[in-house]
């Protein structure tokens, strides 16, 4: 690979350690495709050189990537293979939080729930915080898939909890952010924004793009709710913009349902149906999602996160 040209010349571990670095540098972006090569050559040298733990620690880091690239076939089964056999607690937790992760993903959040809820008791075995932490985040983020709010939000309490008083981590921002956006949900929309606009300031200060999508979404259902369509917009068009630079199919589909119900808040009808027309090239077999959306107010029938 021409990408082994960009690796330095260093002894075989800290090679190692430089790709695996090079590639969760672009999986903290969300840059999935670019983080690929890295990771793959990273997970060449375990194979070749490192341990059983090595190799599987390597193989999920990869996993991730695939997963999100939407490029996962044949990983579940290999996360599968290493949550049983293997004897390294953190990889038993890769495998079974990123197996999770896949399944969140496809939508099928009852079965992600119950890797899930086995990442969160690796986690606890270890006695690892932060790893609880983000095994919490990750259950709340199931529940809010199935549309079970009450219980998503005391997974992202519980996750808070355990972070106490953390740096500001892009870890905190997502659970900061989706804990907001389950205030509003529950009409308690000063916490709401209060903790979605405390998740921007970090996010905004590390300067990473991948997390804002949902953050700006989240922000423009708010102003929504608020009757603030004007800033509700203007948060999804940032939205809309990340997605597409990142290739974000559902957060594309949110981000203009939210376009289409901030114009008709304003009573811009034209501008409402030129978004809701965009939208409905996501679902070709639904030819009245246009007309729906114009006629019925179902804002409080959509999850941002279904």
């Amino acid at each position: 690979m021409m990408l082994r040209n960009e690796t330095p010349d260093l002894s075989p571990s800290i090679a190692y350690q430089e790709l695996r670095e090079r590639g969760a540098a672009r999986v903290r972006e969300g840059q999935w495709d670019a983080a690929l090569p890295f990771l793959t050559q990273a997970w060449e040298w375990a194979c070749e050189h490192g341990d059983e733990a090595l190799r599987d620690r390597a193989f999920c880091n990869l996993s991730i990537a695939k997963i999100e690239a939407r490029r996962a076939s044949g990983c579940l089964a290999e996360l599968g293979e290493i949550l049983l056999r293997s004897r390294d607690a953190e990889g038993r937790w890769l495998a079974s939080y990123n197996i999770a992760r896949a399944y969140e993903i496809d939508k099928k959040f009852d079965r992600g729930l119950f890797y899930a809820r086995i990442a969160r008791d690796q986690a606890r075995a270890m006695d690892r915080d932060d790893l609880l932490a983000i095994s919490h985040n990750r259950l709340g983020n199931l529940f809010l898939g199935l549309g079970e709010a009450t219980e998503a939000t005391g997974e992202y309490e519980k996750a808070l909890e355990l972070l106490g008083d953390p740096e500001p981590t892009i870890a905190l921002a997502k659970i900061l952010d989706n804990l907001g956006y389950c205030r509003v949900l529950q009409g308690r929309l000063d916490d709401g924004f209060r903790l979605l606009f405390r998740s921007w300031r970090i996010l905004r200060s590390w300067g990473t793009k991948e997390p804002l999508i949902s953050l700006h979404l989240d922000l423009s259902f708010a102003h929504l709710e608020v009757e603030r369509p004007h800033h509700a917009a203007r948060h999804a068009r940032r939205a809309l913009d990340l997605a597409r630079e990142l290739e974000d199919r559902d957060a594309v589909k949110n981000a203009l349902f939210l376009l289409g119900e901030s114009a008709s808040a304003e009573g811009n009808e034209t501008e409402a149906r030129q978004h809701y027309t965009e939208l409905q090239a996501f679902y070709p077999e639904l030819p009245i999602v246009t007309d729906l959306l114009l006629a019925i107010d179902t804002r409080h029938l959509i999850n941002l996160r279904a």
